[in-house]
This record gives C-alpha cells, structure tokens and sequence, in this order.
C-alpha cells in the first residue's frame, strides 16, 4: 500500500446510474476511461478509480440529441472516445479532445446513413495533485458540492429555456463542437455530480443539493434518479443519467485487487488499448468500507 502527501487524490469512487424512463430506448451514455455503459442495465456502475501521476481519472456523461437518428450510437462513441486513455488530458488539450470524437461521430455517422446523429456531453479529469477540468457542449452538466454549496461548473448551450434546441454538440451537421471549459482543484472528500438533462430538467438544484449532502454514493444515486423520475411523471419521461465522483485522498487505502468484469452493457473504445484489458484496479468492485 502506498502512501501519498495530503491533499493529493489517490482515486476517485464512481457511482452512476442510468434509465431510460418513459421514452422507447436509452440514449444516454457514461464513459470510464474509454468504456461507455449504455442501455437500461440492472445495477449501477461502481468502482474505485485510481489516480496515478500522468494518469489521470476521466468520467463523461453524453445524451444523444432528441429528433435525430442514432443518438444513441453518437452518445455511446462520445462516451468511449472523450474518456479514452490517449493523452491530451489538461485544459489546453481538451478542446482538441473534443473535435476528434466529435470527427469520430461525423464519421461513423456518414458510414451507418445518419449525418444528423449527435449528441451532447460532459467531461470531468481529475489530476493526481487535485487539478481538475470540467468540459462541456450542449447541457449535459457537471455539479460540485463543497462546504454545502451546490455549484454549477458547466455552461449551457441552449438556444431555448427548455432544452430543445443545443447550439454545440458532437456530431450532427452544424454545431461546432468547441467546449467551456472550467479549472478547479479538488480536495479529498469533494463531491461532484455529472447528470443529463433528465435530472435537471425534472429536480431543482435544491433538491440535488440536500441529495448530495447525506448517504453513501449508492443511496444518493438511487435518490437522484429517483427523484427524476418522479419530476418527469407529467411529460414525456426523458432518459436520466447520473454519475456521483467522490474524490479519495491519501488516507484511503487504493492497492490494486484484480479487475473485475463491467457491467453488462458496455463497450470499449476502438484502438490499440481496446484489445489488451482495463488497466489495474480500474474496473474492481469497491469493498464495504472503502
């Protein structure tokens, strides 16, 4: 076991959950480190992501755009391609990060008949020594709690109040895909909160505030979408995605265990890592305590 100054992040524990709601299908992704977790799966994700000096830890929400074929697909490659481990992970990188996956899902688009699939998304790294970037297009949006102040890092990309028009996403055939970006440092014990507009748009920050004040990672990702669904009950019942980030400092033991196998519905990003495992201890199941 090692041990690290105080202050730094050792690893970061992601608890998140998706569900398609009312609609048909899920259009809905979360990205870890270049998997994408996609449908309507029976459990949460939860693991303990270690932090490591030039290996940083990268979580992404994405929500394929309403109206447009495949969105699914756009959000499934956009949550594998922005977590994916190829460098170019500090706040001067990133919008490069951006315009290839956002390349990527053009690409694939034009190959399966669907220029217009898009979608939007959210990027959260967090650097070893505390360092983090949130990054942006559209209005999937990233949370921190600190202190019980409950701050928006994000910036929207609406055209109108409600969400139905976007003027920056991934794909599709005219949006630039240059996201905002936002530098903070993090500290052990922070929470952060990455979430599609099924939770916004159906539960007041008040609510996801007190949400994140109380419980382990399990019971507040349980009670956010919970609290979805139960707002989206008079329309029309959009996908909700949350992925809760709880930063771990040297106090906490990370040793490395054997990976463990993902959750079911899962892909990994293409390219000459996708073929040789997950790398140690990334995809372990937490222990109780930890």
């Amino acid at each position: 076991m090692s041990r690290r100054p105080d202050g730094q992040v050792t690893a970061v524990v992601v608890v998140a959950a998706t569900a398609r709601n009312r609609r048909r299908g899920n259009e809905d992704a979360i990205g870890v480190d270049g998997w994408a977790v996609y449908g309507d799966p029976a459990r949460p994700l939860d693991l303990l992501l270690p932090v490591d000096p030039g290996r940083p830890a990268r979580v992404a929400v994405t929500d394929g755009i309403g109206g447009r074929p495949d969105g699914d697909v756009a959000a499934r490659l956009g949550a594998q391609m922005l977590t994916a481990d190829d460098g170019g992970d500090d706040v001067a990188h990133l919008p490069e990060r951006f315009r290839r996956t956002d390349q990527a899902i053009r690409a694939r688009g034009a190959e399966i008949g669907s220029p217009d699939m898009a979608c939007t998304a959210a990027l959260l790294v967090v650097h070893h020594d505390g360092a983090a970037v949130a990054a942006n297009a559209g209005d999937v949006r990233i949370y921190q709690i600190r202190d019980g102040y409950l701050g928006q890092l994000t910036q929207d990309h609406r055209v109108t109040p409600d969400g139905s028009a976007v003027n920056r996403c991934l794909g599709g055939t005219r949006s630039p895909a240059d996201p905002a970006l936002f530098s903070t440092r993090l500290r052990p014990g922070d929470r952060l909160l990455l979430c599609s507009d099924g939770l916004h748009d159906a539960v007041s920050p008040e609510v996801m505030g007190q949400s994140l004040l109380s419980g382990d990672d399990r019971a507040v990702a349980a009670r956010l979408v919970r609290a979805a669904l139960a707002g989206s009950a008079e329309d029309a019942g959009d996908n909700v995605t949350v992925a809760l980030i709880t930063v771990v400092g040297a106090g906490r033991s990370t040793s490395a265990l054997p990976a463990a196998v993902p959750p079911a519905s899962v892909e990994r990003a293409a390219g000459p890592r996708a073929t040789g495992g997950v790398r140690g201890g990334i995809w372990r199941r937490r222990k109780k305590g930890e």
